[in-house]
């Protein structure tokens, strides 16, 4: 397996640690409740976390399972994945970076999953916030354009012809990002492979798609407040 991994993702744990820049435009729109129609809160599609740079280290500490936003949202990479517990962000706001198990332990040659790089923000959802659809988050990353738009069963899912390589050296410009909402939780995730990898491609929308029903499944049902008082009335 490719060990092209090992020092994108030193920086990206630093981009994801102090990533005030890549989010400064999502935060304006977030700030300015005209800016995009139903996409108020696509910030959340952005880590933001002015916490200090931390170096990677061989065989950092792993995680399987974590929970985030008090419990309400349970983040469970597929088979092979583990989540840096270094990159781990917890709040108001939280985020994760998910990788090969073996990678982020160090053993890059003993790698037996595609090493590609997963992310997932969690944010509150504002007031009779929707989850932004497709085309609204393809709007907001402009000038990638979205190759792809798909929305349905609770997922907004857009795969971009460029940007992946920016934030991930060596990986392929096109990557997946969606969202999805989970216990009043907006959710964001991201998938970045290798360049030429199968992975930026429907390899990689069947692994996000993978990611996302496990955090369904790992997350605990709750209903919301309008939920809760529909079913009070019946």
């Amino acid at each position: 397996m490719s060990t092209w991994i090992s020092d994108p993702l030193t920086r990206l744990r630093r981009l994801v640690r102090g990533g005030a820049r890549g989010s400064a435009a999502l935060g304006l729109c977030l700030a300015l409740s005209g800016c995009l129609e139903g996409g108020e809160g696509l910030a959340f599609l952005t880590p933001r976390d002015g916490a200090a740079d931390k170096k990677a280290q061989p065989k950092a500490p792993v995680l399987r399972e974590v929970e985030m936003a008090r419990g309400k949202v349970v983040i469970r990479p597929p088979r092979g994945y583990c989540i840096d517990q270094g990159s781990l962000k917890r709040g108001v706001s939280g985020f994760a970076l998910i990788a090969s198990c073996n990678s982020l332990r160090g053993d890059y040659a003993g790698a037996d999953v595609e090493p590609v790089v997963m992310t997932v923000s969690v944010q509150p959802r504002l007031v009779k916030q929707e989850v932004p659809t497709a085309q609204a988050m393809a709007s907001v990353l402009a000038p990638a354009q979205a190759i792809r738009h798909e929305n349905g069963d609770g997922l907004s899912l857009i795969q971009l012809d460029r940007g992946g390589n920016a934030v991930l050296p060596g990986g392929d410009p096109k990557y997946w990002r969606g969202a999805m909402l989970i216990n009043g939780q907006l959710v964001g995730l991201a998938l970045y492979a290798p360049n030429g990898s199968s992975y930026a491609g429907e390899r990689g929308r069947a692994l996000i798609l993978a990611l996302a029903e496990n955090l369904r499944e790992a997350s605990p049902l709750r209903l919301s407040p309008e939920q809760a008082a529909k079913l009070k009335a019946k």
